[in-house]
């Protein structure tokens, strides 16, 4: 029975073969990571010569991709599948984007120090910033839903304060901002509730020039805090 290999996305680039992790070369780790965030996991051949060799000659290209698939394939043969045109991850490969991103009583400390996971946020390339965005609005997501859990499991005041650190990383996130004020507001902090959509209120307003949706106003007024949106 073969290993089981992961990579990770979230945080740094890791690659775990049987939970060990493994050296990766620069140029695999994009190969790996170009591959995990595409479409059904595959992309041509010419495409991935086009994203990281722009300014090379097509041989040059297709034979740094054939060093790349080479050197990638020493590391683990299941890693890839090398099609005739295109290159594809291997269909036992597991990666951290495979399952939803939860907040836990196991990790509440580790998020109030390091905050929501982001998609490899120390690489600069225009690939992997489409992807980040992406990728963050499922974070989010994730997040939210998790913390409405948290707080339905008994834990109400944990997850309201956590919802204030999500909120910090993202102030003119509309979804963060409405969690936090629901929380909070469940959690008796009306004041902290107040003051959530009056930042939130003012910040959007020097931004952007904008007011406030009507969704997050009537949620607001719903959770009773009346005070944050009399004006």
């Amino acid at each position: 029975m073969s290993e089981q290999i992961e990579i990770r996305l979230l945080g740094q680039f890791e690659l775990l073969v049987g939970g060990a992790s493994t050296r990766v070369p620069r140029s695999s780790q994009r190969l790996l990571a170009f591959l995990a965030l595409s479409p059904r996991r595959s992309a041509l051949r010419e495409r991935l010569t086009r994203v990281f060799w722009p300014d090379s000659t097509r041989d040059r290209a297709y034979g740094a991709l054939r060093t790349t698939v080479c050197r990638t394939k020493a590391i683990g043969a299941t890693l890839l599948v090398a099609e005739r045109d295109r290159l594809v991850l291997g269909r036992g490969v597991v990666t951290d984007l495979d399952r939803p991103w939860a907040v836990s009583p196991a990790n509440i400390e580790q998020l109030r120090r390091l905050g929501l996971p982001r998609l490899l946020p120390a690489w600069a390339e225009d690939w992997v910033d489409n992807a980040r965005d992406r990728r963050w609005q499922c974070t989010k997501r994730d997040a939210s839903e998790s913390l409405r859990s948290l707080a339905s499991d008994g834990h109400l005041d944990q997850a309201a304060r956590l919802s204030l650190h999500l909120l910090a990383e993202d102030p003119l996130s509309e979804p963060l901002c409405l969690l936090a004020i629901e929380l909070n507001s469940r959690a008796g902090n009306r004041a902290i509730a107040a003051q959530i959509f009056d930042r939130y209120e003012r910040s959007l307003w020097e931004e952007y020039g904008l007011r406030p949706s009507e969704r997050l106003v009537s949620a607001a007024a719903a959770e009773g805090s009346y005070a944050c949106v009399a004006s």
